[in-house]
């Protein structure tokens, strides 16, 4: 956060010395303006000792340290020990009792330790909890030094471990932190250290840096007093005849000449410090003051000053002093760290076997028999010499590992042997432990005892696992073939001694029979049916066919193969005997007398032929003889006249004659058509015959529904388009008739102004029944939501919003659409609120109403109370392309601390980052926020701030509030708005005097409204207004707002945003700026003019700017 650097290092410098008392559970914070005050540390941070920062809270289970530069941090309890959180020390268990290992959190925990002889020993990086007998691996990031071992420890703060590990080693530390045997710790003040450092770095001479700098370049000098400048040496006073009043200054020329005709004594703070010529009379200070505008003045801590020097002087490097100190004696080396001890020449190391703690004169020597290391800081550091191999080191000294255990050299801990192998005690390595014979259930492998798997089992120091019988299973773990039994069949199957048998033919079981049923008399099933349904009538043969009770045989005058389940008829006069078993047992009856067999049954004989019954053939008369046809009989032939009948005669024969069978007569034609002129919706249809054009009376049919008549009249269809047209006799004809699209004239947008108590009526303007209406508003956000008001061609409406009718006749037309956007203003809007808005690239306009653009590009006083000095709101401006800024953060600064606000939606508390969803509030620091989905509200009570996450502020305060900044004083005069300067400089606007910095290199000389923007952009932006709805209201052409959007849109090709946005937050700001001053609200303006919605300028912020990550992500990914 900006607010961390040197202006914020300022105020914490300043009133360090003079810190007010603070109730224990909060901290202090200090300001030039607004004194010092107490405030509530972030949650999971607790008041340091002094109270001059927070620190991280510490868990259940841990107590308060320090590290080597002194810092609070959380170390573990011990075995044995437990604590609740936030303690100075661990409570230990009742004696006779302990805990299963580190970090114990309640006195539940505690449990006797007889309970240990009877628990599982495990090996290092494995645990056993209560009533286990077995042992598990520990975990990632947990170990376990083996032994009995209910739960694995967690790793502290800063550690990692892979799983089965028996310690845990440090990760390497983020930039701004160094590490230590706990762990990682954030550097103190005034050092820094890179990535992955054992210890920080202090700052080059002269100069400060906060908790957790992580480079060089994060060491500054510190802030200079009023009446004062920076140089490379550190702060020098103003010449005479000058004068500064303000702090953190950098250069010489921050010194202001007095106005001619006067002078004034070095470090002079203000104008009236300059004195008309010869009324000047030189001041001689004391010893440890020096001349601040005529006035003498205590020197500061870490200077010193002589009678009369007037000056103070920094105190050599290293050194320090108090406030008022009088020569460079009284500057001394600061206390030294723990692990150091004060020499002549400054702090040095403690040598080996010695330790020291803060602020030493001297080093401690190790209890006898202890050594530590160069630089120890506790006696805790002093431990005895290491172990040889096979002992382990205790608080008394080394003792013997116990049986089943070995250690090597130096060893803290004696290592248990892997599971199932015993060793004496004092071993010394693994190599000593041996296998125990295994117990019933497992068998002996190279890495230990196994247990065997299942449908096998083993006894007592087995080596092998023996299968269970053929057809037999065992659990994993058996000790006996009594354990192996068989499963229960399957169906189809049954059981018998030797296991399960299929079921015979004829018969069947289910799942886990003991025995197969039988079918059903007559009935057969084949071998392994599982139900009484597998069981059917065997097939019956030919001639038959299988009914319900069985094979019945065939009737007559039908037939049937093997296996039928029903008879066929014979073909039409063709008859057959019962139980006939093919079609070719099916005959005709035999033929009549003048008739003849053929494959179509009896057909009459010809003319001069005859025939008898059952004849196959027509015999021929006598040539030139003559019979009717159907003769029965040869004397049916008669001789021509003249001819005498033949007394004897040897008959020919014809073959049977075939019938010629007539084709199907070819169906007529037919034609469907439209009578008379058909409507939207309905048509009238005619089917004519395609010859005599006679009108039918015909079936017309569609998707499904069908009319009859000879001119019907029909609804057309949506969803088919097709009309066919059935008559008996005739060819079926279609015809496709869609429904019409309506070409009711071009969709439309316009807007209407209503009183925010009137209604108005919404009118399509459609009288044609055939045409659906459906509506629609668009939603608060982004996109549309239906409305109900489906198929009504006016609706009434009182509120603000954008609505819009879908004219169609069918759902897949495109629709014609009557866009509306509704405008209310309250009549009797009065307000005594006054605001100032930030936005675009950036655009302020004042809470007295003076429009301009600012192109810094570094942190401003936004606002600020300069009445009471009770919040400060501070704005970064970062580059939004070339030439251009915009707004990047917001820091609101109160008693109770600061708080920042980001791009996106970030939310960051003293560093911890967070963001709240839709709809969600919290309060912060005293500050309530929340979030309705577009805009982020901060209200503080005397100050409101409406964030769009992107580029756009709102800052809201009563009328008369007495402010200054940025948006200027609020006291309804806008003439001296550009005129209110923090302090007098003619070469800089009067926001250039705003800002917030004291690095090296100022933010620069920044003009007021310095870019021309081309007519040609200004015209076209006025063109985009003028062809919108809006373009008839005159509220809406307010020209500062116009020239900021034609401003942005010239240089919107270097904004890193997507385009267009940084140009419609300047019609953003027209339409809250209508709503705030005179009660006017339009919604969802952007759709017309082609500009984001609410949904995607958070979108955007969310991309440009908070880096969320899916652990805390407030909205967008939930």
């Amino acid at each position: 956060m900006f607010w961390q650097g040197a202006v914020v290092f300022l105020i914490l410098s300043l009133f360090r010395s003079s810190v007010a008392e603070c109730p224990s559970h909060q901290a202090m914070f200090s300001d030039p303006f607004m004194g010092t005050f107490c405030y509530d540390c972030s949650e999971g941070w607790v008041p340091s000792e002094d109270q001059l920062d927070c620190l991280p809270d510490c868990p259940a289970g841990t107590f308060f340290s320090g590290d080597a530069f002194g810092n609070a941090i959380c170390a573990q309890c011990a075995k044995g020990a437990w604590s609740a959180g936030r303690a100075n020390f661990c409570t230990s268990c009742p004696n006779g009792y302990t805990t299963a290992g580190l970090g114990a959190t309640s006195a539940d925990e505690c449990y006797p330790e007889s309970e240990e002889e009877d628990a599982v020993t495990c090996p290092v990086g494995y645990h056993a909890p209560a009533g286990a007998t077995r042992c598990s691996i520990c975990p990632a990031n947990t170990y376990s030094e083996g032994g009995v071992v209910r739960d694995c420890t967690p790793c502290p703060a800063g550690r990692v471990s892979d799983a089965g590990s028996s310690s845990c080693v440090l990760a390497p530390c983020e930039a701004g932190k160094y590490m230590t045997d706990e762990g990682c710790q954030t550097c103190p003040r005034n050092h820094y250290s890179n990535a992955g450092a054992s210890e920080c770095t202090r700052c080059p001479d002269g100069k400060v840096s906060e908790y957790g700098a992580g480079s060089v370049d994060e060491c500054e000098y510190g802030a200079c007093l009023q009446g004062q400048y920076m140089t490379a040496t550190g702060c020098q006073q103003c010449p005479p005849n000058t004068f500064n009043m303000r702090f953190g200054m950098i250069s010489v020329q921050s010194c202001q000449d007095c106005p001619a005709g006067t002078t004034s004594p070095a470090g002079s703070t203000s104008a009236n410090d300059c004195k008309p010529d010869g009324s000047f009379v030189p001041v001689v200070c004391d010893a440890g003051e020096f001349e601040v505008g005529g006035a003498c003045q205590q020197c500061p801590e870490n200077t010193f000053s002589g009678a009369g020097d007037n000056s103070c002087s920094d105190c050599p490097s290293g050194k320090i002093s108090e406030s008022g100190s009088s020569s460079m004696s009284d500057c001394q080396f600061a206390p030294c760290i723990a692990g150091d001890y004060m020499t002549e020449s400054g702090c040095q190391q403690c040598e080996e076997n010695t330790y020291s703690g803060p602020g030493a004169e001297a080093c401690t020597s190790c209890p006898d028999g202890k050594v530590s290391a160069a630089g120890s800081t506790l006696i805790d550091d002093c431990d005895f010499a290491p172990c040889s191999a096979g002992d382990y080191m205790t608080e008394s000294g080394c003792q013997q590992c116990g049986e089943n255990t070995y250690s090597g050299d130096g060893a803290s801990s004696c290592t248990s042997c892997p599971d199932g192998k015993l060793s004496a005690a004092g071993s010394t390595s693994e190599g000593d432990c041996a296998y125990a014979p295994c117990s019933a259930g497992d068998y002996m492998t190279e890495s230990g005892c196994q247990q065997c798997g299942e449908n096998t089992y083993s006894g007592a120091r087995a080596s092998t696992c023996t299968s269970c019988p053929d057809g037999k299973v065992s659990p994993a773990g058996s000790t006996s073939e009594s354990d192996c039994y068989y499963e229960p069949c399957s169906a189809g199957d049954y059981m018998t001694e030797s296991g399960c048998q299929q079921c015979g033919e004829n018969t069947y079981s289910g799942a886990g029979a003991s025995s197969c049923t039988s079918c059903p008399d007559e009935k057969i099933s084949v071998a392994g049916s599982t139900s009484e349904s597998d069981c059917e009538y065997a097939p019956c043969s030919a001639g038959d066919y299988m009914t319900e009770s069985g094979c019945q045989q065939c009737g007559e005058n039908t037939y049937s193969g093997a296996g039928a389940s029903s008879c066929t008829s014979c073909p039409d006069g063709k008859l057959s005997g019962a139980g006939s078993t093919s079609e070719a047992d099916c005959q005709y009856e035999p033929c009549q007398p003048g008739s003849h067999m053929t494959e179509d049954g009896c057909v009459q004989c010809p003319e001069n032929t005859f025939s008898g019954p059952g004849a196959e053939v027509c015999e021929l008369c006598p040539p030139e003889w003559s019979a009717p046809a159907g003769s029965t009989d040869p004397g049916d032939c008669t001789p021509p006249k003249d001819t005498e009948s033949p007394t004897t005669s040897k008959y020919n024969t014809i073959p049977a004659t075939t019938p010629n069978i007539p084709t199907e007569p070819p169906a007529k034609l037919l034609r469907i058509f439209i009578a008379g002129r058909p409507t939207p919706a309905t048509v009238r249809l005619n089917c004519l015959d395609e010859v005599t054009n006679e009108i039918l009376t015909a079936t017309f049919s569609n998707g499904g529904n069908s009319v009859q008549g000879q001119e019907v009249n029909v609804e057309l269809n949506c969803d088919d388009p097709t009309w066919v047209c059935t008559v008996e006799g005739y060819a079926q004809d279609t015809l496709d008739i869609p429904v019409p699209k309506y070409n009711g004239g071009e969709s439309s947008v316009s807007a209407v102004v209503i009183n925010a108590d009137e209604t108005t009526i919404l009118d399509t303007g459609v009288q044609d029944e055939s045409v659906s209406v459906t509506w629609s508003k668009a939603s608060e956000f982004h996109g549309e939501s239906n409305w109900n008001h489906k198929g009504k061609n006016q609706v009434t409406v009182s509120k603000a919003g954008r609505y819009t009718a879908s004219l169609r006749r069918c759902p897949n037309h495109e629709p014609v659409t009557k866009s509306i956007n509704v405008i209310t203003k309250d009549p009797n809007f009065v307000s005594d609120k006054k605001i100032c808005s930030v936005f675009g690239d950036p655009h302020i306009l004042t809470f007295d109403g003076t429009h301009y653009t600012f192109h810094g590009e570094c942190p401003y006083v936004l606002a600020m109370d300069c009445s009471r000095y009770q919040w400060y709101i501070y704005g970064k401006f970062g580059p939004c392309g070339d030439g251009a800024t915009c707004l990047e953060t917001i820091d609101i600064i109160t008693r109770r601390g600061p708080l920042e606000l980001k791009r996106g939606f970030g939310i960051n508390d003293h560093g911890r980052m967070f963001g709240i969803s839709k709809g969600e509030s919290v309060n912060v620091r005293g500050i309530d926020l929340s979030f309705d989905g577009a805009i982020m509200t901060a209200d503080i009570g005397d100050v409101v701030l409406k964030w769009d996450g992107l580029s756009t502020l709102n800052i809201i305060v009563n009328q008369g509030y007495t402010t200054c900044g940025l948006c200027s004083t609020n006291d309804d005069n806008s003439a001296n708005d550009l005129l209110h300067y923090l302090y007098p400089n003619n070469a800089m606007s009067f926001a250039d005097t705003w800002a917030v910095t004291s690095l090296r290199g100022s933010c620069g000389v920044n003009s007021l409204n310095n870019v021309p923007v081309d007519q040609d952009i200004i015209d076209s932006m006025y063109n985009d207004i003028e062809s919108s709805p809006f373009s008839e209201l005159d509220f809406w052409n307010d020209s500062e707002f116009v020239l900021a959007a034609a401003h942005d849109r010239q240089m919107d090709p270097n904004s890193p945003f997507k385009a267009n946005y940084m140009e419609c937050s300047c019609i953003q700001a027209l339409v809250d700026h209508l709503y705030n001053t005179q009660g006017i609200t339009i919604s969802r303006w952007d759709i017309d003019l082609n500009c984001p919605s609410p949904r995607e300028i958070l979108l955007e912020g969310v991309r440009t700017g908070c880096p969320w990550t899916k652990s805390n992500a407030p909205f967008y990914l939930r």
